[in-house]
């Protein structure tokens, strides 16, 4: 039911910061994917050979990327004020009905995706595509804070007692490694282990479910494709495969180190204008910042980054309910874990 009240408790701290982070980075994929020097490039390539294959040219004639980030910052603003008008009991309440068609969605994707470097995550709708992954993400946390929330047990869970929890875990776990996606089934078990972690489980489980853990993740190295151990490997030490799997962290590390202290200013970065460092303005947007900005522009965004993560976990710890905690907190690990990882990639730690 629509409440306009709800209003009154909104948390424009919260707000105000996501705003401010999302400028940084329409900012930042504005600058690397309009890049003067390509831009001119291209201008003089395309006057004398018109018909060459010229990279820059292509890249010039896409850059609305930045458009588009900025037209789904704003459909994110008017979804997120719709939806505080909705009390969140009402949304949880059908927690197991969205997380049944997320995986029927997820399920689809095997007859209806696209494959894209090497694996089918995306759904082609036409003028936007739909990554079931993501959505199955949001639909878990909602279902997980649906099951602890109305539980008669509080806390202290042992391994029998979260078998049910573990029942809508593993389907969709199962169903993005089969994409394959490595990177997001994992990413969705750390939500999932951090939900339950504050749902409460007993320590002797937790030490039995961490042991479990490593010795499955010994035998499922065993299942994977060449070019996955070939990743991880890569995430230890890049200089393994400079050129294959290990590009990506070293052109990364190149444009953070080349930042300095200062950075080298807005629109003057060269790493990702000049497309040196791949997927710059998505997964790698960190190291563009670093590069433009530097040291010192990195750490002011990191204080940014994690005092809104800090603002959401205070949030959850004071919720007036059971629910709205959990809601909160796995809407917040689900943010946070995305973030942590990416830059974490970024300078090369992961």
């Amino acid at each position: 039911m629509i409440d306009r009240r709800l209003l009154l408790s909104f948390d424009w701290k919260i707000f105000l910061l996501t705003l401010i982070i999302a400028a940084i980075g329409i900012a930042e994929i504005y600058s690397t994917t309009t890049p003067p020097v390509a831009t001119e490039i291209a201008r003089e390539v395309d006057a004398t050979e018109p018909r060459v294959n010229n990279p820059y040219l292509v890249r010039s004639q896409s850059q609305n990327f930045w458009e588009k980030q900025m037209l789904w910052v704003g459909i994110g603003i008017v979804v997120l004020f719709f939806i505080t008008l909705f009390d969140y009991h009402s949304i949880v309440k059908y927690g197991y009905f969205f997380y049944a068609l997320a995986m029927i969605l997820l399920v689809s994707l095997f007859m209806l995706g696209v494959v894209r470097s090497g694996s089918k995550r995306w759904i082609d709708v036409g003028f936007f595509s739909v990554q079931p992954s993501e959505i199955v993400k949001l639909s878990l946390v909602i279902c997980l804070a649906k099951y602890f929330g109305e539980s008669k047990k509080k806390d202290s869970y042992s391994l029998r007692e979260l078998a049910v929890p573990l029942a809508f875990i593993l389907p969709p776990f199962l169903l993005i490694l089969l994409q394959p996606d490595l990177g997001t089934a994992v990413s969705l078990m750390l939500i999932s282990v951090c939900l339950i972690y504050a749902a409460g489980i007993k320590k002797r489980s937790a030490f039995y479910a961490g042991l479990f853990g490593l010795a499955s993740s010994a035998v499922m190295w065993n299942f994977l494709k060449g070019y996955q151990k070939q990743r991880i490997l890569s995430f230890f030490d890049p200089s393994k495969d400079p050129l294959g799997s290990g590009y990506h962290t070293l052109q990364s590390e190149i444009a953070i180190g080349s930042g300095g202290i200062a950075g080298r200013g807005f629109l003057n970065g060269t790493q990702g204008q000049l497309n040196f460092l791949p997927e710059h303005h998505t997964d790698f947007i960190f190291s563009i910042i670093a590069e433009e900005w530097g040291f010192l522009g990195s750490l002011v965004f990191l204080i940014l980054i994690f005092s809104l993560i800090y603002l959401c976990v205070r949030a959850s710890r004071n919720a007036k309910d059971r629910i709205a905690a959990l809601l909160c907190f796995g809407v917040t690990a689900m943010i946070s874990l995305n973030i942590i990882i990416n830059i974490g990639m970024a300078v090369g730690l992961l």
